[in-house]
Parts: C-alpha cells; structure tokens; sequence
C-alpha cells in the first residue's frame, strides 16, 4: 500500500487540484494516514507481499496477451488504466472507512464520489459508451457495494450463515477486476475475464478469512461475528451473549483441529485461486502466489506459537 500511494501521489495532486480546500485536506490527510499505518497494522502485514493482487493482475494479463515482443498495450493505457483501477479502489475503501467510523472526516463522502468520476473519465479515454466495457463496469461496482452491505449485516445480526457471508467477501473483489476486463477487451479477448473473475473471488476469500482470524476478538467484543468468530461457536449458540460467545472462541481455538482446519479452508481457496490462474499465468504471476502461500504458512506457524503461549484475553 505505502508503495502504491507513493506511485500514483502526482496524479491524485493532479486530480484534486481544483477540489474544494476541505476535501483536498481530508483526501491528502486519509491517505497520509494510510501511509503512515502501514507498518503498524497487522492486517495488512499478514497480506503484503509486493503489491496488491489487483493492481498486478492486469500487468500479468498485458504480459501474457502480448504475443512475442509485440506490445499490444501502450505504457499510456497501463498507467491510465491502473490509475483508474486505484481510484475505484479509494472510492470503495473510503466509504468502507466512514461506515465503520474508522475516520470521522465527512468531506471524504465527496472525495469518494470524486474518485469515482475520475475512474469514469479515465476509462471514457478508452471505452466509447456503447462497449460492454461498461456492462462490466457498473455491474462489478454494484456487485462490490452490495456484497459489502450484506456482509456487514451478516456480521451485526443474530443469524449465522457462513457459506452465504464467504461468497459475499468473493463478491467484493469485483471492483478489483475492472482493470482487468478492459486490458481483456483491449485484447480482444473477453472469454479470458471469466477466469479473471473466479481468481479474484478465490483469492479474496482467502484474504478475507485471514483478516477475520486477526480481526475476529475485536470485533466480537464489538458485537461482530465475523467469518472466524462463527466459525469457532457452536452451531446453536446464542450470539447476543457476548462473554459466553469470548469463551467459547478461546475453547475452540485452542482446539488443534479446529485451528487447522480453518487454515485448511484458505489453503483451499487459495489453491483454487492458483487452479484459474493458470489459463494466464506468467512467471510473476507463479511467484506471487508462492510468496502469498508463504505468508500463510508463517501466519499459521505464529499462531499456533502464540495460542500455546497465550489464551485470549476475554475483555
């Protein structure tokens, strides 16, 4: 993240350049922050290996849709394109971000449209109104926005449905993948989108569960039942019953099958990810995910030391 804000800082100086001064403060403020919190967090250092799998998928497509030493793709189109990838991306974070009141900044209500529209105009460049580009395009922002509400209501109700709340994080990813699907049709080669697609559900799943595991005693002392926390309860418990619920999480989460069992489920997804990549996978691609599996191997070896050392803490 530190280094993909570093790499697109001129253009986001350039877009809001005419924005009003508020919401250029609260933009250059957020993101200052985002830089600033990327050592710290744990959640993001669980995930990082280079750069984020949404900004390097469409470099690996151009690199295996280019035949020989032919270009098919100007280095205008990449940047342009992957520019307004990341716009998407601030656009949905920031309004992830005000929800779940990690910021209490109002202008960044505006500063997310603003991306948005920028997105809009970059892709215009490219794609006239009439191509299916923008099929694409809206269906996989409402597909993002949806999955995140619903997601969000699954984790603050009292009825657990795991499956359903797992396909809804694979339904996030669909944001991530516009880049993706205009390097496809810029190639002529629209068939090669639905193998895009199903890595990047696959592989936000995988993601997503991790981030759950670290996330997950925070966020049911905050009334949360994330993806982890249900998957360490009993089926019939009785989520409004918050110590009881602590308990049950330390229980089982000490419970060795359980543990790896959870681990077991983002191999999984992960080897399906690996599985749909390989239709367009090129060296980077391979050492991507070798390196993201190694993330998870140390995770998992640093947890199973630290739930032998430690129990969590019930607050």
């Amino acid at each position: 993240m530190a280094k993909l804000i570093s790499f697109f800082g001129s253009r986001v100086e350039k877009t809001i350049r005419s924005w009003p001064s508020s919401t250029k403060e609260a933009i250059c403020h957020y993101l200052d922050l985002c830089a600033q919190n990327i050592n710290s967090d744990e959640r993001l250092n669980a995930r990082m290996t280079d750069q984020p799998y949404w900004i390097l998928l469409p470099l690996w497509l151009a690199e295996r849709l280019s035949p020989g030493k032919r270009h098919t793709f100007s280095k205008r189109f990449m940047d342009d394109i992957l520019w307004a990838q990341y716009c998407l991306f601030v656009f949905i974070r920031m309004q992830d971000d005000l929800f779940d009141r990690h910021t209490q900044s109002l202008p960044l209500i505006y500063a997310a449209d603003g991306f948005l529209l920028e997105a809009n105009r970059v892709f215009l460049q490219y794609f006239p109104s009439a191509s299916p580009f923008w099929g694409i395009y809206r269906t996989s922002i409402g597909e993002t926005i949806f999955a995140v509400a619903d997601a969000d209501e699954m984790h603050r109700g009292l009825k657990r449905n795991n499956a359903r709340l797992l396909s809804q994080y694979g339904k996030t990813s669909s944001i991530c993948n516009v880049a993706s699907a205009a390097v496809c049709l810029k190639a002529g080669k629209p068939g090669i989108f639905s193998r895009v697609t199903l890595f990047s559900r696959e592989f936000m799943m995988t993601g997503a569960i991790l981030d759950d595991l670290i996330d997950m005693q925070e966020d049911v002392v905050r009334g949360r039942f994330n993806y982890a926390a249900s998957y360490f309860l009993p089926r019939n418990t009785i989520l409004s019953e918050k110590k009881k619920n602590l308990l049950w999480i330390q229980r089982n989460f000490q419970d060795e099958e359980r543990f790896s069992g959870l681990f077991r489920e983002m191999y999984r997804h992960l080897d399906l990810a690996e599985k749909t990549l390989s239709s367009f996978m090129v060296p980077s691609a391979k050492e991507y995910i070798r390196l993201y599996r190694r993330v998870l191997h140390r995770k998992e070896d640093f947890m199973h030391w630290q739930k032998t050392n430690r129990i969590l803490k019930d607050e």
